[in-house]
């Protein structure tokens, strides 16, 4: 830690070059400084003493000239070419031949206008695996314990926060707010999502460095998940300016069965980092495959980008980093985080992350694995075993209790449902939990798992056992991944915190369903009883009826929207009242993403559509 202390010293009084250059030449460490293509400017005293050379003959001398003294110097400097800081521990060799193991610490230091690089070295003792470095060891592992423990709390505590900043910020896009405002809540979203991914990636780090990452394997259907991942990426790409496209092989089987969630989790990584690096010109995601033996296949995802690529040695050098074969190398500036993930993954999923590059044109990362081939028949089967959807309640009023330590859950749900026929109760403790359950009756429960004290599965186990309340669905909200069999019996359903609120909404819309004479859609906003459909058939014709069996049949908003819009029109020219306001419920259902309401509203106009054929 003392040379890294003492660079950031250096760094803060480098405006005042005299005084730094003192400092420098005085320190008892190795000390070096390079300008931007490697050639010495100047090394310190400690440096020359050790190496034997004078100030005169080191000066101007290339990378390549002084790994006589330093092994591996030019590779250390290519790594300066990825990261502005990076440490690494390698060897000296002294004046008498002498080779000696030391870390080095280098970084790009601004001088005025000019760049240049500066080392700080120290010398490592060798040391004999004795009692005192055992205890050492065992402190060690302590540490390292503490530290899995930190990121376990932390990723709760920083989760709930986030869920409500990014529920509000979703809130706050879908009001009347000035362009420049939405701009500032885009920008609150993406940092948000960006601070969420980062936490991700640690605790899946921390994983698996105990071990404890587990594959969950799943039937996929493979275009649909790549379609959803480039919607995923479309905007922040487009916030570049950047053309994002992806293909897959048409040759390709539908389904396959694989981790969808880890396999998601790569290309995200992969994908964020080619927008991050990528300044003008295009991303493309490719998935190809090949018949590996009977039932299996070997897929490549391909994510190519025009950013400004990378040499021979940066990509050797990178790849290093990212296999961390090297236990010394450490990383400074976080790039590295999502990709070292993404290799450790593919490598216990049974396959790899490659990287092609030219500098100056772009670069290609791969990731390759193998991955069973489903048929339709067993893929039906699959889908025949699965649960069937709730009975879903119809109620004038429902309530919801959202139970969770932090108020600010229960103050976005509330809001949320501002407007609707919806009541939402709150409970940040267990006592208060069993009240509203008992007393109240809710006919939903939002469970998070930890309560400052209290757990959430022991509560559920509570409401399961008592009949008053063992008949309530429970969903589970917590920041933690947790497999099926963890989630049920006990919990009906999962909400994986950070969520958005359209999972919310769809959560609510599967147990909860209010009676049909009010419809709650995605806005927060009540639609009222739907128009006399007696009025609107007497207008209905072969044109409405034709793309209303379009937007049944394909179940796409944008054709519901374009058979509200084509209502509206009718409704004015015939004057029917009737016609143009369920034109307008459909067509605002459909812009607002409200499923449920615009098949209500198609249902509605089954009956009409049904007389008229």
């Amino acid at each position: 830690m003392l040379p890294g202390y003492l660079f950031h010293h250096i760094k803060k009084v480098a405006q005042d070059l005299q005084f730094a250059l003192k400092v420098f030449d005085v320190l008892p460490l190795y000390g070096i400084l390079f300008d931007r293509d490697g050639t010495v400017i100047m090394a310190n005293k400690t440096f020359l003493d050790t190496t034997g050379l004078q100030k005169e003959r080191i000066r101007g001398m290339s990378a390549g000239e002084l790994e006589t003294y330093w092994v591996d110097l030019r590779k250390h400097l290519a790594a300066l070419e990825i990261h502005d800081t990076c440490t690494f521990r390698g060897q000296l060799i002294g004046e008498n031949g002498d080779c000696f193991p030391v870390e080095h610490t280098l970084a790009h230091v601004v001088d005025g206008k000019r760049e240049v690089i500066a080392s700080i070295s120290h010398k490592i003792e060798g040391r004999t695996l004795t009692e005192e470095r055992r205890e050492a060891e065992k402190e060690i592992e302590k540490a390292n314990q503490r530290k899995r423990q930190f990121i376990a709390n932390i990723n709760h505590e920083i989760r709930t926060p986030m869920n409500a900043i990014v529920g509000y910020a979703e809130m706050l896009a879908e009001s009347s707010l000035g362009e420049q405002q939405q701009r500032h809540v885009e920008i609150i979203k993406k940092n948000s999502a960006h601070l969420i991914s980062i936490v991700n990636d640690i605790v899946e780090l921390s994983k698996l460095e105990t071990g404890k990452v587990r594959l969950l394997k799943s039937t996929v259907n493979l275009r649909v998940a790549i379609e959803q991942l480039h919607e995923l990426f479309a905007d922040q790409a487009k916030g570049k300016h950047l053309e994002f496209t992806y293909q897959v092989d048409p040759t390709l089987p539908e389904h396959y069965i694989l981790d969808a969630n880890h396999c998601r989790q790569i290309l995200s990584n992969l994908i964020s980092n080619a927008i991050k690096y990528t300044d003008a010109g295009s991303i493309t995601l490719s998935v190809t495959g090949s018949k590996k033996r009977a039932a299996w296949h070997e897929i490549s995802f391909r994510i190519t980008d025009t950013g400004r690529g990378m040499s021979a040695q940066e990509q050797e050098t990178l790849l290093e980093l990212i296999a961390q074969q090297k236990e010394t190398v450490t990383i400074h500036d976080g790039k590295c985080l999502g990709l070292t993930l993404s290799a450790r993954l593919a490598q216990i999923m049974g396959g790899e992350v490659s990287l092609e590059s030219v500098r100056g044109k772009g670069s290609t990362f791969s990731f390759t694995l193998l991955a069973a081939v489903t048929d339709e028949e067993r893929v039906s089967e699959k889908r025949g075993e699965e649960p069937q959807c709730p009975q879903v309640k119809r109620k004038k009023h429902p309530v919801i209790l959202v139970v969770d330590d932090m108020p600010e859950m229960s103050h976005l749900v509330k809001i949320y449902f501002t407007g609707t026929a919806i009541r939402v109760l709150e409970a940040t403790n267990r006592e208060k939990c069993l009240e509203h359950a008992f007393q109240q009756r809710p006919d939903l429960i939002l469970m998070d798992l930890n309560l400052g004290g209290s757990d959430g599965r022991e509560i559920t186990q509570y409401l399961r056992n008592d009949p008053r309340t063992q008949h309530i669905p429970v969903i589970v909200m917590t920041g933690m991944m947790l497999e099926n069999k963890l989630i049920k019996p006990l919990f009906d359903d999962f909400l994986g915190k950070p969520f958005h609120l359209r999972d919310l909404r769809r959560i609510v819309d599967k147990y909860i369903q209010v009676t049909p004479d009010t419809v709650c859609v995605a806005d927060g906003k009540t639609k009222e009883s739907v128009p006399d459909p007696n009025q609107i058939a007497l207008f209905w014709n072969e044109e409405l009826d034709e793309l209303y069996r379009e937007a049944e049949m394909s179940g796409s908003l944008d054709v519901a929207s374009e058979l509200g819009e084509m209502m509206q029109e009718q409704g004015q020219q015939v004057h029917s009242l009737a016609l143009l306001e369920m034109g307008e419920k459909i067509q605002q259902a459909a812009l607002h993403l409200d499923i449920q309401g615009v098949d209500h509203y198609l249902a509605v106009l089954e009956t009409i559509a049904r007389k008229e054929r």
